[in-house]
C-alpha cells in the first residue's frame, strides 16, 4: 500500500483530533466558567449596584449556575435599607432557561421560575413615601428619558411562588398599622407576551389572624386585561377600623366579612372594570362609639346579606339585587341638651362640637355631612337597589331630656322596601310594620319618595298602648296617662307640589281610642275617661285647610270639670303644662260683700289709671301695626253621640260652693261646623 494513504489519514485524523481537542477544551472552559466564574461575577455584580447605586445593604448565601441545563440558583438573598431594616429576602430563586426553546420560538424562553419563602417588606413612612419605590436608582443628570418600546416575546412554562410572605406598614396613621400576609402561593402555567394569549394564574393567601384570600383567573399582556375570580373569607373589622383609624368615625367592636366575585378588567386605551358579586356577607358586626372603653355597642347587625351585586366603571353603575338584614338592634337616646347619641357614630367631632355649643348634635351632623344634589359623588353614579329587606330588628329609644326618662322599645321591626335608588322623583314601595314591644303593633305599606318628599300609604295601628307615653305627657302637661290604647287605619298622601286644587296633605280614616284613664297630677282624681271613643269618617287636608268628620261616638264618658276659687278651669290648667300640678291658692276670707266691692274698687281704679296713662301718652300712629289673624280652618263634624255618659262639676267661685254629678246622660249633635252661619 502506498505510504502517502496512510499519511493523508493520519493527517485527517490529527485534524479530527485537533478539533475534538479544541470542542473539549472550549467545552471545558464553559463548564468552568459557568460553574465556578459565572457564579463570582453574579456576586460582585449584585453587591456592587446594591452597595453604590442603590446605597442598601445585601447579603448571599450561594450562587450557581449550570452552563449546560441553563440553570441559575440563588439562596438565602437579604436584601436591606441602609439601616438594617429588611426590605425583601428569599430562600430560593430558581431559573431555568431553554435555548433550544429560545432558538424555535424565537422568543425567551424559561422553562421554570420559582421562588421560595419570598418575604416583602412594604412600608410608607410618615411623609407617605414607599420604601420600594426608592429602590430604583435615580436618573442621571441629562440622561434621555426611557421610551416605552414593544413588549418582548417572552414565554415561561411554570412560574411558582411558595410559602411567601408580605407584611405591610403605614406610618402615615396616628398609630402604624401592621398586617401580613402569609402563606401566599402564586402559580402562572405557560405565561406568554403574545397577542390575546390568556395566561392563567393562581393566587392564595392568608393573614396571621386567618383572613383568606383567593384570587384566580387568566390575563392577557396584549391588551391588557384580566378576568377571573376572587374571595375574600373571614376578613376582620378590627383589621378594617385598625387600618381606618380616624377616618373611620366609630368603633367596630365585632365582625367579619366574607365576599366572592367575579371580574373583567380593561386597560387598553380606555379603563374598564365590571364586577359581580353574588353573595356578601356581614356576620355578628358590632359598632360602638369612639373614645369609649368597653362601651357597649350601639349598633349591632348579627346577619346582613348582600346578594347580586354588580359594578361597571363605565358607564359607573352600582346595582344591588337584596339586601337582607337580619335582627339588627338599635339603641339610641337623647341627652338632656337634647343632643343625640347616634350623631357621634357619624361625626364624633361635629357631635362634640354641637354639644358644647347647647345644640342638638344632629343638626351639627347634618348640617356638616348630609350630601347635597350639587355634590358629584351622588350625581356621577348610578346606584340603586332592587329589594332590601329588614327583619326582626330592635329598636330601643330612651329620652333622658325628661325626668324620669321616657323608653320605649320598637320591635319586631320588619320591612320591605323597593326599587331604592339615588335619582330624585323616583318613588319605591315601602311594606312596614313596627311592633311596639308586645303593646301594639303599626302598619304602612304603598309608595314612598324621599326627595323630595312625597308618599301615598294605608296605615294601620293596632292596639297601641298609650301609658308609656306618660313621661313625654308629664313634660308638657299635669297629667298623668294611666291606661288607654289606640286602633286607627287611614290613608295618608303627601304631595309636595300638588296640582291645582289638591291639597298638599290628606288623611281619610277612622280612629278609635278604647279604655282611657287620665288623671290629675295635683287633685290625684280622674279627669277625663271614658270606655270607647270612636271618630269615623275622618278627612283631613292641607293646603288647603279643612277638617271634617262623619261620626263621633263616646261610649261611657266620663269628665271633672272644677271651676277653682280664682276661676280657672282644671282642664285648662292641667293642659297649661307640668306647673298647673301646683293648685291655686284659696283667696283670702272678707266679709261678705268686701270681696266684690274691692274687686270692683280695684278694678275700676285700675281702668282709671289706663285711661290717664292713655291721656298722657303721645299719639304714635305707627307704634302698633295690625297684624291679620290667620284664616281658621273649616271643620265641619256631622254627628257627635254621647253614650251613658257621666260628669261631676264643681264651682268654688260661689258661696257656699256648688257641686254636682251627672249620670245617663245620652244624646247627639248633629250639624257642627266652623262656618259662622251655621246651625247645630
Amino acid at each position: 500500500m502506498d505510504a502517502s494513504v496512510f499519511e493523508r489519514a493520519g493527517a485527517r485524523l490529527k485534524a479530527r483530533w485537533g478539533w475534538l481537542a479544541a470542542a473539549g477544551v472550549l467545552l471545558l472552559a464553559w463548564g468552568l466558567a459557568g460553574f465556578l466564574l459565572v457564579p463570582r461575577l453574579a456576586r460582585n455584580a449584585i453587591s456592587d449596584y446594591v452597595q453604590y447605586d442603590m446605597h442598601r445593604r445585601v447579603s448571599l448565601g450561594s450562587i450557581r449556575f449550570n452552563p449546560f441545563t441553563l440553570t441559575a440558583e440563588i439562596r438565602d438573598f437579604q436584601l436591606a435599607e441602609s439601616t438594617g431594616a429588611p426590605i425583601v429576602s428569599f430562600a430560593l430563586l430558581r431559573v431555568n432557561a431553554s435555548g433550544l426553546g429560545s432558538l424555535l420560538h424565537r422568543a425567551w424562553v424559561l422553562q421554570e421560575l420559582r421562588l421560595e419563602k419570598p418575604v416583602v417588606n412594604v412600608r410608607l413612612d410618615e411623609q407617605g413615601g414607599l420604601n420600594l419605590a426608592r429602590l430604583a436608582p435615580p436618573r442621571r443628570p441629562g440622561a434621555p428619558a426611557a421610551k416605552p418600546g414593544a413588549v418582548p416575546a417572552v414565554r415561561i412554562g411554570t412560574l411558582s411562588i411558595v410559602n411567601g410572605s408580605l407584611g405591610y406598614e403605614d406610618r402615615t396613621r396616628a398609630t402604624p398599622f401592621h398586617a401580613t400576609l402569609t402563606p401566599i402561593e402564586f402559580s402562572l402555567r405557560d405565561f406568554r407576551t403574545a397577542p390575546s394569549y390568556e395566561n392563567a394564574y393562581r393566587f392564595e393567601a392568608a393573614t396571621l389572624a386567618g383572613e383568606q384570600l383567593a384570587w384566580s383567573g387568566a390575563f392577557t399582556v396584549q391588551p391588557l386585561g384580566s378576568t377571573g375570580k376572587f374571595s375574600v373569607g373571614g376578613l376582620k373589622a378590627a383589621t378594617i377600623a385598625s387600618y381606618l383609624q380616624d377616618a373611620l368615625p366609630f368603633a367596630l367592636a365585632s365582625g367579619q366579612v366574607d365576599l366572592a366575585g367575579d371580574y373583567r378588567l380593561r386597560l387598553d386605551g380606555a379603563v374598564g372594570l365590571d364586577v359581580d358579586l353574588p353573595r356578601l356577607a356581614v356576620r355578628n358586626l358590632a359598632i360602638a362609639p369612639k373614645g369609649a372603653a368597653e362601651a357597649a355597642p350601639w349598633v349591632t347587625l348579627p346577619a346582613v346579606d348582600v346578594a347580586g351585586t354588580t359594578l361597571a366603571l363605565v358607564p359607573r353603575r352600582v346595582h344591588i339585587e337584596r339586601v337582607s338584614i337580619a335582627n339588627a338592634a338599635v339603641t339610641a337616646w337623647r341627652e338632656k341638651d337634647g343632643a343625640v347619641n347616634l350623631t357621634r357614630l357619624l361625626s364624633p367631632r361635629a357631635a362634640t362640637e354641637s354639644t358644647a355649643a347647647g345644640t342638638p348634635a344632629a343638626s351639627a351632623a347634618d348640617a356638616g355631612a348630609a350630601p347635597t344634589a350639587a355634590q358629584p359623588a351622588s350625581a356621577s353614579w348610578d346606584f340603586s337597589v332592587a329589594t332590601i329587606e329588614l327583619k326582626g330588628a330592635t329598636l330601643e329609644l330612651e329620652d333622658r331630656a325628661l325626668e324620669p326618662a321616657g323608653r320605649m322599645k320598637l320591635a319586631p321591626l320588619d320591612a320591605t322596601i323597593s326599587g331604592y335608588t339615588l335619582q330624585s322623583g323616583r318613588p319605591l314601595a315601602l311594606d312596614a310594620s313596627v311592633g311596639f314591644d308586645g303593646h301594639g303593633l303599626f302598619t304602612a305599606k304603598g309608595a314612598l319618595t324621599p326627595a323630595p318628599l312625597a308618599a301615598d300609604l294605608e296605615l294601620k295601628i293596632s292596639g297601641f298602648a298609650l301609658s308609656p307615653l306618660q313621661p313625654w305627657v308629664a313634660a308638657v302637661t299635669a297629667m298623668r296617662l294611666e291606661a288607654g290604647s289606640v286602633d286607627a287605619t287611614g290613608r295618608l298622601r303627601l304631595r309636595p307640589e300638588p296640582q291645582r286644587g289638591e291639597p298638599g296633605l290628606e288623611f281619610q280614616g277612622d280612629v278609635g281610642v278604647a279604655g282611657l284613664v287620665t288623671r290629675d297630677a295635683a287633685l290625684k282624681q280622674e279627669l277625663v275617661t271614658w270606655r270607647q271613643l270612636d271618630v269615623r269618617g275622618i278627612d283631613f287636608r292641607r293646603r288647603p285647610d279643612r277638617l271634617s268628620i262623619d261620626t263621633i261616638r263616646a261610649r261611657k264618658p266620663y269628665g271633672r270639670v272644677i271651676i277653682a276659687a280664682d276661676k280657672s278651669l282644671n282642664i285648662a290648667r292641667v293642659l297649661a303644662g307640668p306647673a298647673g300640678a301646683a293648685l291655686p291658692a284659696p283667696p283670702a276670707a272678707a266679709p261678705d260683700g268686701a270681696a266684690t266691692a274691692a274687686g270692683t274698687d280695684v278694678a275700676a281704679g285700675a281702668g282709671q289709671d289706663t285711661q290717664h296713662e292713655s291721656r298722657a301718652a303721645p299719639t304714635a300712629p305707627a307704634a302698633h301695626a295690625v297684624v291679620a289673624k290667620p284664616a281658621r280652618m273649616p271643620m265641619r263634624i256631622r254627628r257627635v253621640l254621647i253614650e251613658d255618659g257621666t260628669a261631676d262639676f264643681a264651682d268654688y267661685t260661689v258661696q257656699p260652693n256648688f257641686d254636682a254629678g251627672i249620670v245617663g246622660l245620652h244624646g247627639s249633635v248633629t250639624g257642627l261646623s266652623s262656618e259662622p252661619d251655621s246651625r247645630a
